[in-house]
């Protein structure tokens, strides 16, 4: 006797949603990668940018030095005119002081000695081609920065001697 064929078994459709899922989940990481790189990139670009407005502060003391603290985040960095500067009240050193794209929270510094700073970044892409190889750079700790959490692989660090 002879049975008609007219749906798929259990086993078939357990192979096919078993198949869907895995490539579902390759597809989660080539979407998700890009986004990380671009979120590094931000990161990178942000700290350049501080280091540039560190540089200006720098250059408008009367006796060279670096701050001991970085303003807060989204608020404009602009000179004070106080006894200790050169530059002009109002100067600007950055219009805005920049966030991590991720988390929202202020990157890393670390005054080191009056001519000396750290700029540290957490970095999701362990495989970025800047990381630092500086032994700071092996934790997870830069500062006050704790890159250990959250996702990040690794510390983007920036240090001006």
């Amino acid at each position: 006797m002879r049975r008609s064929r007219e749906a798929f078994t259990l086993i078939e459709l357990l192979i096919v949603i078993a198949i869907i899922g895995v490539l579902a989940a390759i597809m989660f990481n080539y979407l998700i990668a890009p986004n990380a790189r671009a979120r590094d990139q931000v990161r990178k670009s942000d700290l350049k940018n501080i280091q540039k407005a560190l540089e200006l502060y720098q250059q408008c003391q009367k006796v060279p030095s670096y701050p001991s603290s970085l303003p807060n985040i989204g608020s404009a960095w602009t000179e004070g005119g106080g006894a200790g500067a050169t530059c002009t009240a109002g100067t600007s050193y950055i219009n805005t002081v920049p966030e991590d794209p991720k988390n929202h929270e202020s990157y890393g510094y670390t005054l080191v000695a009056p001519l000396q700073y750290t700029l540290c970044a957490c970095i999701e892409n362990a495989n970025d081609s800047d990381l630092s190889t500086t032994p700071a750079s092996v934790g997870t700790m830069c500062g006050t920065l704790d890159c250990g959490s959250g996702g990040f692989s690794k510390i983007y660090q920036l240090t001006v001697q």
